[in-house]
């Protein structure tokens, strides 16, 4: 499959400090899909801290259900 066929809403997260997937190879994903919804979005955090840090449940996990929630 082609990222280029990929048709449906789509949230890319970028973590700031993440030194496994930098936002520089992230944020490309959002130029590649042919979705018309989509959002990058780059927050406080590493690669594991984004979602499991003590800082998740405020930056990270609202930003993404509130993503989800407008789209169910």
């Amino acid at each position: 499959m082609r990222l280029g066929s990929i048709r449906c809403p789509v949230l890319a997260v970028g973590a700031k400090e993440d030194n496994i997937a930098p936002p520089g190879c992230v944020k490309p994903l959002i130029g590649a899909v042919s979705s018309t919804d989509k959002e990058y979005v780059e927050l406080p955090g590493g690669h594991i801290s984004l979602i499991a840090g003590r800082g998740a449940s405020v930056h990270c996990w609202p930003k993404v259900s509130s993503w989800l929630a407008t789209r169910s």
